[in-house]
């Protein structure tokens, strides 16, 4: 079974799939969505069949490859996500899940394919976009959008870790990313 297969079929078990760039609170909205009962690709809930580590391979995919699921994409200043991915050592990774199905179709301006996911799942069928940072407010409606009932009183903002401060390897990609994420 090659693996666009099983991403797809594991998708299909979820009530919602999660979807982002990385750095942008995804784990703690889906780890929400799970403690309210709803089937989610959480760290916790990270395999499917005997295959491991499912979650993250769909959690950053640039595609929408089960158009009628219902799904949560989050967006976020692209250049902080970036620096809070590199800074808890996730980004080489979160950046080969994203180009996975898209070798030799990187373009130079959107190395990541934060820009691509954005255009994909922005106006997708059965998708609500929460941006970071979110309040609760916003995320209940976005959640309600999609008939997903949840128990509020549990959730809570935190902050983000990373500082604008945070000193980067990739300061090129970040400007890059900063650009265009300031133009949507």
């Amino acid at each position: 079974m090659n693996e666009m297969t099983i991403l797809t079929e594991y998708i299909n078990t979820l009530d919602v799939w999660v979807v982002s760039s990385g750095g942008v609170g995804s784990n703690y909205i889906a780890d929400f969505l799970e403690n309210n009962g709803y089937k989610v690709n959480t760290r916790k809930n990270c395999h499917y069949d005997s295959h491991k580590y499912t979650h993250g391979r769909i959690t950053h995919l640039a595609d929408k490859i089960v158009p009628d699921k219902k799904c949560v994409y989050i967006i976020g200043d692209w250049g902080m996500a970036i620096k809070s991915q590199e800074r808890r050592g996730l980004l080489g990774v979160n950046k080969a899940r994203v180009q996975k199905f898209h070798k030799g179709h990187i373009p130079k301006d959107d190395p990541y394919l934060y820009v691509k996911q954005y255009n994909v799942f922005k106006n997708a069928s059965n998708t609500v976009t929460i941006k970071y940072p979110f309040d609760i407010q916003q995320v209940k409606k976005s959640l309600d959008s999609l008939n997903l009932k949840c128990d509020y009183s549990t959730f809570e903002i935190k902050k983000r870790k990373t500082t604008q401060n945070y000193k980067t390897n990739l300061q090129d990609i970040v400007d890059i990313y900063d650009k265009q994420y300031k133009s949507i």
